[in-house]
């Protein structure tokens, strides 16, 4: 087994045993699949085995520049073709480099001139990202292949991985990024990283998750604190839990302080009383509201209501308006009388 490397204050809680399986399971799962198909396909695809991070809180920055993880074993195997783009000057210096120390998959090195040339249209864009397994690029050029690539290489997880090809050493960066696979912060939770192949042995798969998952922890803030879980799946089985973060204790009073204690638990006590009452009350209005209407409370109700109709027929009576003229008249006839 392979001894995952551990950075300084940063401890992998992952058990080995759980993911071991997990692992397991899948590899069953994958064969009971095998056995029910019934025609055999013409190309067998490869089948890999993903991890799925799901942080707790959503990334402040998205980015679609891929972090390099390097794993214990290679994820892709003596068969894989990669493609890796370079600058347009400089192809020349790096296909001669690569005859005289050849790195295993590489078999294609294309510039971003012939890459806008040839591969414009979306069908091309499409059928070149199934042609290789990985794509490398030269980290002077990575920034500009975004619009040239499109979208297909972004949803297929097939961005390239950034190479330095500008030293001397060409072969053993190209070596190294061939054994990488790729981080993708994305705008969600959940991050999908590819770990290893199903049909390698269970120790080499086990190693690959147990180092990814603490790379990928370490890309995160705080992190194994900023993890909420990690599952890992195949490209057509259920994703298998193999770590879940636990809920943060609430924090308790502190022993010893009696008085505080008692302080506490008096206010508490005050407070549920008062909800209580609160509650009687409550109760108390609802029933008397749906109380059945006895004889002296239609008699009540009619008397409210002949009151209430005869404000209405007062209110709509014009009110006698009387003119000064009309007051002094009544004055007149009323000295009259007296004499």
């Amino acid at each position: 087994m392979v001894e995952v490397m551990i950075r300084k204050g940063l401890r992998n809680p992952l058990d080995e045993a759980q993911v071991r399986r997990a692992v397991l399971a899948l590899h069953t799962f994958a064969a009971k699949k095998n056995e029910e198909r019934t025609k055999t396909p013409l190309v067998e695809d490869i089948e890999y085995l993903s991890c799925i991070l799901t942080r707790k809180l959503v990334p402040a920055k998205t980015s679609l520049k891929p972090i390099p993880i390097t794993l214990p074993h290679a994820l892709y195997d003596e068969s894989a073709e990669i493609c890796l783009f370079v600058k347009d000057d400089d192809k020349k210096r790096i296909k001669e480099t690569l005859e005289k120390d050849p790195v295993q998959g590489v078999t294609k090195v294309m510039t971003v001139k012939k890459l806008r040339k040839n591969f414009s249209r979306f069908e091309d864009k499409r059928a070149l990202a199934a042609a290789y397994d990985m794509f490398l690029a030269d980290d002077r050029v990575l920034p500009y292949l975004k619009g040239p690539l499109g979208t297909t290489f972004f949803t297929k997880k097939k961005t390239p991985v950034a190479v330095r090809v500008s030293r001397k050493n060409v072969a053993t960066s190209v070596r190294l990024a061939s054994r990488r696979t790729a981080f993708h912060v994305s705008a969600g939770v959940c991050n999908n990283v590819k770990v290893a192949r199903l049909n390698m042995t269970p120790e080499q798969i086990v190693d690959n998750i147990m180092v990814a998952a603490n790379s990928c922890a370490s890309l995160i803030p705080k992190g194994w604190n900023g993890v909420q879980s990690i599952s890992i799946k195949t490209n057509n089985s259920v994703a298998l839990p193999v770590y879940n973060a636990l809920a943060p204790l609430a924090k308790l009073p502190p022993v010893g302080k009696t008085a505080n204690l008692k302080k506490r638990k008096l206010d508490e006590y005050v407070a549920e009383a008062e909800e209580a009452e609160k509650e009687t009350q409550c109760k108390k209005t609802v029933v008397e509201e749906e109380v059945p209407k006895t004889k002296k409370n239609a008699k009540a109700v009619k008397a409210i209501e002949t009151t209430e109709k005869m404000s209405k027929k007062q209110k709509r009576k014009p009110a006698k308006t009387t003119t000064p003229l009309a007051k002094k008249n009544a004055l007149v006839k009323k000295k009259v009388a007296k004499k």
